[in-house]
């Protein structure tokens, strides 16, 4: 991706600007989530920057963000991610599904099914290794569906492979794929957007 749609999607998703950031204990904000519900420009301006062609390409049908998170893992907000997969979803609000309501929005544990057929697209604002944070994965594990707490840590560590990223990198992953990431070492940052699409909305 081209310096110039990074620097507008980094201007449309900097926490500092979103209501209701995350913030660190510090005062840092470092998270911003719901972001195409609180920044209606952002909608267009994926499609506008080629990221929802990338999700239909993955996809094989015409895909649209269902949610957009922002992370900013930097010396003064830092943190780990243990092993997990995502499985907890943006739904419809008329969902039957269980589900809580965070923010103005309604969220939903999903079956491996519907998962199964969704793709988050993570766009690197910053170089990202081992030394920032880097998202670790084990790869070919989302074919293996819905995973007890168990099996999740019965995986061994040496089994995750970091996924190394320039700025402008985007990185295509199913979200049952298991993942994790290290706290930052050093005065380095992580700034990464991380939208989720599906093919339609989710009920």
């Amino acid at each position: 991706m081209g310096a110039e749609c990074r620097d507008l999607l980094l201007s449309l998703t900097t926490p500092a600007f979103v209501a209701n950031a995350v913030h660190h204990r510090a005062g840092s904000a470092f998270a911003a989530r719901g972001l195409l519900r609180k920044v209606p420009d952002l909608v267009r301006q994926l499609e506008a920057c080629g990221v929802d062609a990338l999700a239909t390409a993955a996809l094989g049908d015409r895909a649209v963000p269902i949610d957009a998170t922002f992370f900013d893992k930097h010396a003064r907000a830092n943190w780990s991610v243990p092993a997990h997969q995502d499985r907890i979803m943006v739904v419809a609000g008329t969902t039957k599904r269980k589900h809580r309501i965070r923010d103005g929005i309604t969220y939903a544990e999903l079956d491996a099914e519907t998962l199964a057929g969704l793709v988050a697209l993570r766009v690197h604002f910053d170089a990202t290794d081992g030394d920032t944070g880097a998202l670790c994965v084990v790869p070919g594990s989302h074919r293996n569906g819905i995973l007890s707490n168990g099996q999740i840590l019965e995986e061994p560590l040496e089994r995750y492979v970091p996924c190394a990223a320039a700025a402008g990198d985007v990185l295509v992953l199913r979200p049952l794929l298991l993942h994790r990431s290290s706290p930052s070492r050093g005065d380095g940052q992580r700034r990464v957007l991380h939208v989720v699409y599906a093919t339609r909305e989710l009920v």
